[in-house]
């Protein structure tokens, strides 16, 4: 999701808006202006009832920034670069690294947004059911407690690519592998997303109802996105798992060096070459290699080495040496 204007930044993070949230936040303000506002609290002037959906429609987005800077700034204490976030039409993207240093981390990545959408939503409620203020602003509170909320309860669907399917893949990742928790957590995500896709077909079709196309986009994006997961753990060229897990290898698909060459020509001096343990993440390996130079890591297994880690195209895959 590109950005259309860059607003600011945020603890050093870019924040992004693209054009489509010009579509979302007059979508906001004619719902609420012409539907839900004079039902919930009739007798002001209309121009009351878009003033209030105007206001209910930043602070929304607003919400949705504090939800994407609470992935961000956890991401970037677990060792994961964040290069900015995106406003866009279906909420927020905050973009960079993304494949995650450990099972851990994800999780504490995925939650991080969940927990502050949780947050704002009781200090709105309870704020609104609380204090005494006018109808107006007690309105634009309370509907931003509510929406707060389901946000949340939206987010922990542990379908990918939400929150909630973040969660379950770590959760799976560390039982299961990461190649067998991404094929579980974007099964749920497709499945979730096509469900998404019936309901907002049937609503359009069935009740005439508008909010159906939000429900067919909403369903179509967590499809692809839940596609595009599977489709990247499948590659053999995919980081994110540790390196001893199955199916694993960095490959950058170099040309095969067939010329006749001595071992000393080839070798790299011994401090040059990283050496990982087999349950390091190959992210984590990854960089090791870059930070030094090489090409190659050895791979160290209870104290034995065991392989070698390569960025060329990878050997047929058998025992390890010593294994």
């Amino acid at each position: 999701m590109n950005d259309s204007l860059v607003i600011g930044r945020v603890a050093g993070i870019p924040i992004g808006v693209n054009w489509s949230v010009l579509i979302a936040l007059a979508l906001i303000v004619w719902t609420l202006a012409t539907g839900l506002l004079p039902t919930v609290d009739p007798g002001l002037s209309d121009a009351t009832y878009v003033a209030m959906g105007a206001v209910a429609a930043v602070a929304y987005f607003g919400s949705i920034l504090l939800h994407e800077l609470g992935h961000a700034l956890v991401a970037r204490r677990q060792g994961v670069p964040i290069s900015g976030i995106t406003l866009w039409i279906l909420g927020g993207v905050a973009k960079g690294e993304t494949h995650f240093p450990s099972a851990r981390a994800e999780l504490r990545i995925a939650l991080a947004g969940p927990a502050v959408s949780l947050a704002l939503g009781a200090l709105f409620t309870l704020t609104a059911w609380a204090a005494s203020l006018p109808p107006a602003v007690d309105g634009v509170l309370a509907w931003l407690g509510f929406t707060n909320l389901a946000l949340f309860a939206f987010n922990v669907i542990p379908a990918l690519p939400l929150d909630g399917g973040r969660a379950l893949h770590a959760l799976l990742w560390r039982r299961w592998g990461f190649l067998r928790a991404t094929r579980v957590a974007a099964g749920i995500g497709r499945a979730f997303g096509l469900l998404l896709i019936v309901g907002g077909l049937a609503m359009l079709i069935l009740a005439d109802a508008f909010s159906g196309a939000w429900f067919l986009l909403l369903g179509w994006f967590i499809l692809w996105a839940a596609e595009a997961e599977a489709a990247a753990a499948e590659d053999p060229g995919a980081l994110g798992a540790p390196v001893r897990e199955p199916g694993f290898s960095p490959s950058v698909r170099a040309p095969a060096r067939t010329a006749r060459r001595r071992v000393d020509e080839l070798m790299l001096a011994g401090p040059a070459v990283p050496v990982v343990d087999a349950g390091d993440d190959a992210l984590a390996a990854l960089r090791a290699m870059r930070e030094l130079g090489a090409d190659h890591a050895l791979v160290r297994d209870d104290g034995r080495i065991v392989g070698v880690l390569t960025l060329d195209d990878p050997a047929p895959r058998g025992r390890s040496p010593g294994g």
